[in-house]
């Protein structure tokens, strides 16, 4: 057989995946024909795809020995990239584009090859030379997620946008930019780009998930519903699904509904533990739950996810000594401007250093990283473990030789409970979250008061943690110097207001408020609108439905905490939500001068509006049962006289109560963890 037929037959052979006999043919030919270039490249090409790496790149140097082209260089780098020899296979490459500088292959490995090797701008300039042509397009994704992976967002972008004009009918390739431009918060870009890769494939559920997460990020709530719900409609099974519509229905304060969805998440991925988590903190918002079953919900979790990965014993070197200097460690995805973050702020502050020393595990990412900087500058240590596993999160505790350890997010987003769960220290709390149990089995402790929990024995029948009472009240609050001054009641009829989360907005929330606006002629209400829909049509038709139309509705969209408070200045009276409460919300309206009507609810997360009115001595605004609210509120509103002297008293009552004696807050915390630790150290460290 001639040397050309010999090479004819291997690549034939070759491309029917036949290796082992083009490799017998090839070989052959060699040896007839050895100073052959061609036979010997493809014998390189069939060892190669054989797996027979070093046999392949000697067979590759020598078709380059015996003619120096492009192509043989580029394929010699091939060979010793799949060696594993970087170096020499980015040299190749180099040589390849020296000696031809439009060599579209040679440009795409070398721009892959350096972003392996983390040289992010080399590989972004190299992308920038590929052609704007469809063969190149799937390189541009790859590359666009290799900057995703390294942070670098705005390369990541640039690289989709690129993929786009390469092949403008690759429906992943908008998907993708998409994607890129919401993690650069670029949602209506997003949007827009996403909305394209459906137009070319509707088919595809996970667009629709993908339009639906900018949607909803950008206060789009009706638009990014129906993303879900066409979302659902392509693949009804895929938990995915139904987890990102439970997501949005949340902001949309459909609260059976979202909890209708997290179950069904959970029975197609029984473990999705984000999902379980969401489904542990919702429950307290439904009126239809009592605090039996919802306890039930907790435990459910903790059996499924948290028992597993709890130590059988947990075994500590701390020394069990009960006066000597404590490791207080605070884990929380809030130190920001969050009321969480505003709640323990003035404890890391105020904290006795002669008797404990403080640690921060801040699981806190994304924008609010600008806002840690009090935080670090308040906590003793501070350690940033976002991007840790949660074994890795309760070594560092472990390693911290932390005595008590202090859960501030429970179910919240950005929890580290699967962290805690695994008992890293040996006294462990939960606090500021909200005012409920968690079903943890490794929380010892739930810090709480009397309003909360009045009855500690019937309150812990329905609690996992064993209950610890701050002597007044659960939260704290405090003037900071950015606060809006009071200014005189508002003129004209009277504003309600219930500046809180829809979430919050119950169907029960919605029938009293509605009878308190009918109660008092004129009157109107303020809410917050979580969406861009300065009227949201979800939120008007409820109140339509008892009878008030959407011109007695006041409807403000989010904004930063200053103008936000600034809106209580057109507000004479506010209205707490249920059955779960807004105290947060609360404190803002009494600093403000305005006072605040509460239901007391009949579990914890009802009745925190309840502690802040008692710990400020405005028990009277308290209300046992509906009608009595419905009083309340018509009394304080005939009241001019009154609502003009609550306006000028309210915030210096806040200051001068124990809600704003910040030491004395942080002194009765740290007697709360001091007698747990000495409980620790009486059991003889166990």
């Amino acid at each position: 057989m001639t040397p050309a037929a010999a090479l004819e037959q291997g690549i034939s052979l070759h491309r029917a995946g036949q290796y082992a006999r083009a490799i017998e043919v090839l070989a052959g030919a060699v040896v007839d024909a050895p100073k052959d270039p061609a036979l010997h490249q493809a014998l390189a090409a069939a060892l190669l795809a054989a797996g027979h790496i070093e046999r392949a790149v000697d067979a590759a140097r020598t078709a380059l020995l015996l003619a120096e082209t492009p192509e043989r260089h580029f394929n010699l780098a091939v060979a010793l990239s799949a060696a594993g020899a970087l170096e020499q296979a980015e040299a190749s490459l180099r040589r390849t584009l020296a000696m031809a500088s439009d060599f579209v292959p040679a440009t795409d490995r070398l721009a892959r090859l350096r972003l392996e090797r983390g040289d992010v701008d080399e590989a972004m300039t190299l992308a920038l030379r590929l052609p704007a042509h469809p063969a190149v397009a799937a390189t541009l994704l790859e590359l666009a997620e290799g900057f995703a992976a390294r942070g670098r967002k705005d390369y990541s972008a640039d690289c989709s946008q690129l993929a786009v004009q390469a092949d403008p009918k690759l429906a992943e390739a908008h998907n993708r930019l998409g994607l890129r431009l919401h993690d650069q918060r670029r949602l209506a870009e997003a949007a827009a780009a996403v909305r394209r890769a459906i137009e070319l494939e509707p088919g595809r559920f996970y667009y629709c998930l993908n339009l639906a997460a900018a949607l909803h990020e950008d206060g789009y709530i009706e638009e990014a519903l129906d993303a879900c719900r066409r979302a659902l409609a392509l693949a009804p099974q895929v938990a995915d699904a139904h987890h990102r519509h439970a997501q949005v229905l949340m902001d949309a304060g459909r609260v059976q509904e979202v909890i209708a969805a997290l179950r069904q998440t959970l029975e197609l991925a029984p473990d999705n533990v984000e999902a379980a988590g969401a489904l542990c903190f919702t429950v307290h918002y439904d009126p239809r739950l009592d605090a039996r079953q919802i306890l039930a919900v907790q435990q459910e979790w903790d059996e499924r996810f948290a028992r597993p990965v709890m130590p059988a014993k947990a075994e500590f070197p701390n020394s069990p000594q009960t006066g000597r200097r404590l490791r207080v460690g605070y884990v929380s995805a809030d130190f920001s401007d969050h009321p969480v973050g505003r709640s323990i702020l003035p404890v890391l502050r105020e904290h006795n250093r002669e008797g404990f020393e403080t640690f921060c595990y801040s699981n806190l990412s994304g924008r609010r990283m600008n806002q840690t900087g009090p935080f670090r500058a308040a906590a003793g240590q501070w350690r940033e473990v976002a991007h840790l596993s949660d074994e890795a999160v309760a070594q560092q505790i472990r390693d911290d030789r932390i005595d008590v350890l202090v859960d501030l997010s429970a179910h919240t987003a950005g929890s580290r409970r699967l962290a805690i769960a695994r008992r890293p220290a040996p006294v462990i709390l939960t606090h500021l979250a909200y005012p409920a149990t968690t079903g943890i089995s490794a929380i010892d402790y739930r810090v709480t008061d009397r309003v909360i929990d009045p009855v500690a024995d019937r309150a812990e029948a329905f609690s996992s943690e064993r209950l610890v009472y701050l002597p007044n009240c659960y939260f704290n609050c405090w003037l900071d110097k950015n606060e809006p001054k009071v200014t005189g009641a508002p003129k004209g009829s009277i504003v309600f207001g219930a500046l809180t989360r829809t979430l919050k907005i119950s169907d029960d929330a919605v029938e009293l408020w509605a009878s308190v606006l009918r109660a008092v002629a004129g009157s109107r209400l303020m809410l917050v609108a979580h969406s861009r829909h300065l009227a949201p049509p979800m939120v008007v038709q409820r109140f339509e439905q008892q009878g008030i139309p959407a011109d007695r509705l006041i409807f403000e969209p989010r904004r930063d905490r200053g103008p936000f408070q600034r809106l209580y200045e057109r507000i004479h009276i506010t209205l707490d939500s249920l059955p779960y409460a807004s105290p947060t919300s609360a404190m803002d309206s009494l600093m403000m001068g305005v006072p605040v009507v509460a239901l007391l609810g009949c579990t914890g997360v009802g009745r925190g509006t309840a502690s802040v009115l008692t710990t400020v001595g405005k028990q009277e605004w308290i209300a046992k049962d509906s009608r009595r609210y419905i009083e309340i509120a018509v009394e304080l509103a005939n009241d001019t006289a009154a609502l003009t002297k609550h306006r000028a008293e309210l915030r210096t009552r806040v200051l001068d109560s124990p809600l704003a004696n910040l030491r004395r807050y942080t002194r009765d915390l740290e007697d709360i963890y001091r007698a747990c630790w000495r409980k620790w150290c009486e059991r003889g460290g166990e």
